[in-house]
């Protein structure tokens, strides 16, 4: 008969109240972190993004959420990424469908998958703007339950009074996702014989430096 011994595990930090419903744990399936769990938002750190990691048998701070988050899921995806979304808002219990993908590779201290030598916003240096590309079949300007997001779409932001310009591309959902330094940013879609906008035509965002956007 063989007996095995388990270490004991140190106990998830700051996830000890009430009002976690959902899922806010999730194993990574792929790449470098395979088989660490990650624990993404849930009361009270609704910002909070840890990893447990398996060989060290340690929690590790990693990186923070866009928004805080609780009574939402958090979905393994196949290329080693965590999808999180949905869930409420902390502490207005504001209901969100907003989606965000994180990636755990070595030297990217924000989990956007880009190196931190390469990433023109690192941590704390940038505020965020998201949003959704779409082909509005009805023209009512409303992203409706049978309307999809347009994949590959370039996005420009320009930045008002410098005229500094980052761009970005849309990914297989419509989404984009650009990091920002703070000022104000029109952003519209570099229009193609495949993509035009008529809704917003630039939308104005105001950036801040640590991370939160206003339009």
């Amino acid at each position: 008969e063989t007996f095995f011994r388990t270490a004991s595990i140190p106990r998830l930090r700051q996830r000890s109240g009430t009002g976690n419903g959902g899922d806010f744990l999730a194993l990574i399936e792929s790449g470098p972190s395979a088989g660490n769990v990650v624990a993404a938002g849930g009361y009270p750190a609704t910002y909070a993004t840890d990893v447990f990691n398996v060989t060290t048998m340690t929690w590790n701070i990693e990186c923070n959420l866009l928004q805080s988050r609780l009574r939402h899921q958090t979905v393994p995806l196949m290329d080693g990424s965590i999808a999180v979304f949905g869930g409420q808002q902390y502490p207005n219990a504001q209901s969100t469908r907003n989606v965000e993908i994180l990636h755990f590779t070595d030297n990217d201290d924000d989990c956007d998958g880009i190196p931190n030598s390469l990433d023109v916003c690192p941590l704390g240096g940038c505020g965020v703007v998201t949003g959704l590309v779409y082909g509005d079949t009805d023209e009512d300007c409303t992203f409706g339950t049978a309307e999809t997001g347009t994949s590959n779409v370039m996005i420009r932001a320009e930045k008002q009074i410098t005229g500094e310009l980052r761009y970005g591309f849309t990914n297989k959902n419509g989404g984009f996702h650009l990091d920002l330094p703070a000022g104000y940013w029109d952003v519209s879609l570099v229009e193609s014989i495949n993509a035009q906008e008529i809704c917003n035509a630039p939308k104005m965002y105001s950036v801040n430096a640590l991370g939160a956007t206003s339009g």
